[in-house]
Formats: C-alpha cells, structure tokens, sequence
C-alpha cells in the first residue's frame, strides 16, 4: 500500500515518457507531423527557386545578349568619299532618264525648203519673216505650202478661179482682208489650216496628193 502510494505520488521521468515528433503552434493551433513536412519540404523548394533566378539574373547581368539584324561589314571609306557616292547620281539612272526622253519627245524631222521656196523667200523675205512668228515650228511646212500657192505674194489673184491673197482664198470673200493686209491674211490662213486639217504638215500632205488644199 504504502509502495503504491508512492509509486502514484512520484514524478514521470522522461525517459520513461512515450516518443513523439515535436508538435508546432500556429495562433494557438496544433500542427500535425504531416503538415510540418509540407511546410519544410516548401520552403526548401522555394529556397531552390529563389535561389535559380538569382543565378540566372547574375548570368545575363554579366554576359549581355542583343538579338539585332545582321550586319555586313564593308572596308572603311573616307568620308568625304563617302558624301561624294551619295551626293553623285548614278550613271545608270542617268543613262535610263536619257533614254526615256529620247523615246517620249523624238526629234521632229526637219523640212528642208525646195529650191522654189527658197526663192519666194528671198523675193518676200518680209512676209516670210511673219510667217516664221505665226506658225513657229511649223513655219518652213507653211511657207512652202504659200509658195506653191501664191509665191509669198500677198496681193496674188488668180486669174481662172478668182482665189486670192497669200493662201488663195476661195471664193476671195471668205478673206474678209485687204490684199495689203499681210497680218490678217496670216492670221486667216491660220485658222484655216487648224480647222481643216489640224496642222500645217497635214494641209502641205493634202497638198502633195492632189496639188490644192
């Protein structure tokens, strides 16, 4: 009896206690085992994980990456040289405008007077000389057309049909000028020869076919 009281009385040492895992409190709350290794084994990952981008920020700080288009490296040029190449055209574009300007406005072919107009020329060269700034390019095709027909005379009348002046009006009312009047007879003829024909090498081409206009 008195052996069990004493035995009841005495104090649990701790080796005589049952082992167990340490438990943790979190607000007052037990963790259990399983949780606790959730717990370590996470923050060792996590640790892992901070730990890699660490290095890998560490890597691309030191060795600097710069993904550019690729470059072809010429030899050096001087730079005055190298202004001069841009500034000059090139000779091929050059060559190209040439060759579209000879194709878009062709040299007109020049009409050379006969002998015939030559001399109404020199017999009238007053009159040829306002035929020249009337007709402009067109005025060698229109003083060999007057030729033929009045010989750079102004004041010519022929004698069967009755036409007259410098572009043998007919009939001679259609003139509506003085015979004397170079100026209007010219500005007359003009018009004449845009409203028939369009130009004076069509009016001489009617001309050479059926030796009238």
């Amino acid at each position: 009896m008195k052996n069990k009281l004493f035995n009841q009385g005495k104090a649990t040492s701790s080796l005589d206690a049952p082992t167990s895992f340490p438990s943790i409190k979190i607000d007052g709350k037990k963790i259990t085992k399983k949780a606790t290794v959730s717990i370590v084994v996470f923050l060792i990952v996590s640790g892992l994980a901070v730990a890699a981008l660490m290095a890998i920020n560490s890597f691309f700080n030191t060795y600097y990456f710069e993904f550019r288009t690729p470059v072809i490296f010429q030899a050096p040029v001087l730079l005055h040289e190298r202004e001069q190449a841009l500034i000059s055209p090139i000779p091929e574009v050059i060559d190209l405008h040439v060759a579209a300007a000879e194709v878009v406005e062709p040299a007109k072919p020049e009409i050379v007077l006969s002998k015939r107009a030559q001399e109404c020329v020199t017999n009238y060269p007053e009159v040829a000389e306002k035929l020249a700034e009337a007709f402009g390019d067109e005025a060698s095709t229109v003083i060999e057309l007057v030729c033929r027909e009045s010989s750079l005379n102004p004041k010519a009348v022929n004698k069967s049909s009755g036409a007259a002046g410098l572009f043998q009006a007919y009939p001679a009312s259609k003139l509506k000028c003085e015979l004397a009047d170079v100026d209007c007879q010219i500005a007359w003829g003009k018009k004449y020869i845009q409203n028939r024909y369009g130009s004076a090498e069509a009016a001489l081409l009617f001309h050479d076919k059926n030796n009238w206009y």
